[in-house]
């Protein structure tokens, strides 16, 4: 029987024998549970879940692991996910796609100019895994639609699920109350309020006006979870891709917020149990200061701090009739996303005169105060300016937001100086800790006017004589220094510009059009430029074609930040010659923001030509190796055939003298004999090593009982065991099952184990146990040789592999041998896909475990092939040499 299956490094389909094919689709599972290819080189198994994409770490989906799934359409959108610029790694005209299965959702990398789709369409679609950014996705999907589908059953995850990346790509269910709405490039967006925070929700294709009759709704909203992530890859926020309005539900719908009752300022953070959760509340209040979309409101007792949804200007003394969504925020409430409506005009509001300890008292925040302190200092930026006041140990500042203007007082020309007392008038805002205790505060001042210079401090002083004296007294001090310190620095500028141009590394700079604005003498004499040639060169004419996409790539990521280790570049000098170099760059900062790259380019054209020499030595000697190693194996022949002339002849001369009756030359034709079979098998070791490391050994693998091999074995072994008098012990069950393997190869090494055993021990114990052992996905047969014989020490462990070597000196002198019988076994266990391992203590004697393949799963890929196997008689022999 024969089945047809995709074979790994094919270009379609092959038919092979049935159990040839179990074992393949066997090996490409396994290689699909670890992410990794069965052999290497072979072809990557197919996915066929969305489950299994997901699962994939970064590096294992970067490899393009092929994709072949139905899913049905969730989501989708010709407009990217970066039409409001939050995601840095997607262009705007690349469409939002998303796709789920029954096993899990995920994103697809859909060409822009690919036919569009619907939410509900069911598709049959192959591609390619990839991660260019936050999560695995599907890359260069082909598909067709074959139909319509019910869109999956939604999840119902916390906002704590969907923030941990758990539910990202699923579909998804979740309530809430929009706290906005919006329309931008047709894409409707949804700010809504959910247990535990806040998400966005995108609608696609939406025309006309922006449905605000979503406000202050409580929706139950259904769609694609997203994640919105910075340039490092880290999830900042939800989005939440809903293929249509359908997919929203009104729960409950908004009321008219100005229809509400309106509660009292004071009331808002007080215990009111029929105030609904989450809701628009609608409070009244006087405007005491408006500072952009931030507007302090009051109604003479409290005082409230306003988020305005809209832009409005509104003036100190205008009365609003304001409705939005309470938020407790630095611990103060804030009414959030509000809208304001004027509806009256009166003068405005006195301010309150305070001391400090009212203030920390904790009655005044968000009301318009007045105070005097003691200017301590101040600044000047471009949106606001700050004075520094003190009042008794108290320091406060006041914050004025409009910068522009003059302070008032007896010179408008100037800034007060320090010193002076002045009354400030503004919106008190208390600085308070985690328990709610007011550690500090400010004032918020509407424009400078709301200062007033109540004293001047005098204009001599003793701390400003004094401070005069100490000024002259630092400014010829400072004089005295700044000499030394120019002197120093023109010394290290030019010690420092003598390394620059004497360096024998390339130093160069490039400004931000990626131009040459310098370069040093050793770039000058390996490119063949002067300095007065390179300036203003592009960086682009010093690289070959191949290098001037990667430079791009290099100066934004040093752009922002991010290390750029030693890379290997081409430089192109003047005459077309180009030179390998080492290129390091850094960024030149001015105030945080890049300016220029600095770049050092080492020269590593020796290094260059020695990787390449040695690179040819290292090809020499392999093929030197492989011609000695071609050479031995294909020596068999011409040594083995002499030497089975001696043998065969000295066997019929002893046969002769038998027959004549001359007994005084039997005895010295069975040493010829005996000699002959044991340099025979000497040989036969060299040889077979020889052809392991020519790759010349074929091996022969067959389903074989385990049981009938271990016998013969060791029977075959019986005499040289009776010649140092030991005893052999064999442990193995009759139903110990069946091998994988080749079964000459498997003799032989068994062979050469107990013929060890046998040879370094005296007079002593030789087990030999064989058992099955079960591993995660196959099934093993292992053997254990173990003896009492002479033992060995870690270093002599160390040596035991390698060919041609014993244990150490004496083992040749005393036991004979050519050190390959241990090195020929491991070679053959790895070769069937086994192992061979030793334990052993000095004095103690050794244990010697193998473990070859006991079923198809053992072996992966393992096909049969033919080769030559050694003669069952030739283990006789070597034993009949070895005993005698």
């Amino acid at each position: 029987m024969r089945t047809t299956v995709p074979l790994p490094g094919s270009h379609g389909y092959r038919t092979v024998p049935t159990g040839v094919a179990t074992l393949l689709v066997s090996a490409l599972s396994v290689a699909a549970a670890y992410g990794q290819p069965s052999k290497p080189g072979a072809a990557l198994p197919v996915l066929t879940e969305i489950s299994q994409i997901r699962q994939l770490a970064p590096d294992q989906a970067a490899r393009g692991y092929p994709v072949r799934l139905r899913a049905v359409v969730t989501y989708y959108s010709p407009i990217g996910g970066n039409f409001m610029a939050q995601n840095p790694y997607m262009g705007t005209d690349t469409p939002d796609v998303f796709v789920q299965d029954s096993t899990a959702g995920i994103w697809m990398n859909v060409p822009k100019d690919a036919p569009p789709l619907q939410a509900g369409q069911l598709l049959d679609l192959e591609g390619v895994t990839e991660v260019p950014d936050f999560a695995p996705q599907i890359g260069k999907p082909r598909y067709r639609v074959i139909g319509h589908a019910a869109l999956p059953q939604p999840q119902r995850p916390s906002l704590e699920k969907m923030l941990s990346t758990a539910e990202d790509s699923q579909w998804v269910e979740t309530e809430g109350i929009v706290r906005q709405v919006g329309l931008f490039r047709g894409m409707l967006t949804l700010d809504v309020a959910v247990a535990g925070g806040r998400l966005r929700a995108l609608v696609p294709d939406i025309h006309g006006p922006v449905p605000s009759q979503f406000v202050d709704a409580e929706i139950r909203i259904r769609g694609a979870c997203g994640a919105i992530f910075n340039h490092k890859l880290q999830l900042v926020g939800i989005v939440l891709y809903v293929p249509s309005l359908k997919q929203i539900e009104v729960l409950k719908p908004p009321h008219d917020p100005f229809t509400q009752e309106v509660q009292p300022i004071e009331t808002v953070a007080r215990f009111a149990p029929q105030r609904t959760l989450g809701h628009r509340i609608r409070v009244q209040g006087i405007v005491t200061l408006q500072d952009g979309a931030t507007i302090y409101l009051s109604d003479g007792r409290s005082g409230l701090r306003i988020e305005s949804a809209e832009p409005a200007a509104f003036k100190r003394g205008d009365r609003l009739d304001v409705a939005g969504f309470p938020q407790v925020s630095d611990y103060t409430i804030t009414v959030e996303d509000a809208v304001c409506r004027r509806i009256g005009s009166q003068a405005p509001m006195t301010p309150i005169p305070v001391t400090v300890e009212q203030i920390l008292g904790g009655d005044y925040d968000s009301l318009p105060v007045s105070m005097e302190g003691s200017l301590l200092g101040g600044s000047v930026l471009a949106d606001k300016q700050t004075l520094v006041l003190k009042k008794g140990r108290a320091v406060f500042r006041a914050v004025i937001r409009q910068a522009a203007g003059v302070m008032p007082g007896a010179n408008r020309r100037a800034a007060p100086p320090a010193g002076s007392v002045l009354r400030v008038s503004g919106i008190c805002v208390a600085d308070q800790d985690e328990n709610g205790h007011n550690q500090g505060f400010r004032v918020l001042l509407q424009s400078a006017n709301d200062v007033v210079i109540v004293r001047q401090p005098p204009w001599w002083t003793v701390p400003k004589a004094l401070g005069a004296l100490g000024i002259l007294a630092l400014a010829i001090l400072g004089g005295l220094a700044w000499i030394v310190v120019l002197q120093r620095q023109a010394t290290l500028e030019q010690r420092y510009q003598s390394l620059v141009e004497y360096a024998n590394d390339i130093i160069f700079t490039l400004d931000l059009k990626q131009t040459l604005t310098s370069l040093n003498r050793a770039g000058e004499r390996i490119l063949g430029y002067t300095g007065k040639e390179a300036g203003g060169l592009p960086l682009a004419r010093l690289l070959p074609p191949v290098w001037r996409e990667k430079i791009g790539e290099a100066v934004q990521r040093v752009s922002i930040g991010e290390p750029y280790p030693n890379r290997e570049w081409e430089l192109a000098a003047k005459d077309g010659r180009r030179t390998p170099v080492e290129v390091s760059l850094q960024a030149i900062r001015q105030r945080g923001r890049p300016v220029g790259w600095l770049g050092i380019a080492r020269d590593i054209s020796e290094r260059k030509r020695a990787e390449d020499e040695m690179l040819h030595a290292k090809e020499a000697a392999e093929a030197a190796n492989r011609a000695k190693s071609e050479f031995l194996a294909n020596m068999s022949h011409e040594l083995r055939t002499p030497l089975n002339a001696v043998i065969g002849y000295s066997e019929m001369l002893q046969e002769i003298a038998e027959e004549r009756g001359a007994e005084d030359m039997l005895q010295d034709l069975r040493r010829i004999q005996t000699a002959g079979k044991h340099l025979l098998g000497l040989i036969n070791d060299v040889l077979d090593l020889s052809k392991i490391e020519a790759g010349k050994v074929q091996l022969s693998t067959e389903r074989f009982a385990a049981a009938p091999v271990i016998h013969d074995v060791a029977g075959t072994l019986a005499p040289l065991v009776d010649k140092n008098a030991n005893r052999l012990e064999v442990e193995c069950a009759e139903n110990l099952g069946y091998m994988v393997a080749d079964q000459t190869r498997t003799r032989q090494v068994l062979f050469n184990l107990l013929s060890n055993a046998c040879k370094f021990t005296e007079h002593g114990l030789i087990r030999l146990e064989a058992q099955q052992v079960r591993g995660e996905s196959a099934h093993w047969v292992e053997f254990r040789v173990a003896d009492t014989g002479i033992g060995m020490s870690r270093e002599q462990i160390d040596r035991l592999y390698r060919p041609f070597m014993q244990a150490d000196a004496s083992t040749t002198k005393n036991y004979g041998g050519t050190g390959l019988g241990l090195a020929i076994s491991r070679r053959l266990c790895q070769m069937m896909g086994g192992s061979l391992s030793v334990e052993s203590q000095l004095g103690r004697g050794s244990v010697f475990t193998v473990r070859l393949p006991g079923d198809l799963a053992a072996i992966e890929g393992m096909v049969e092939r033919p080769g030559g196997s050694l003669p069952r008689e030739e283990d006789a022999a070597l034993v009949d040499a070895l005993a005698s």
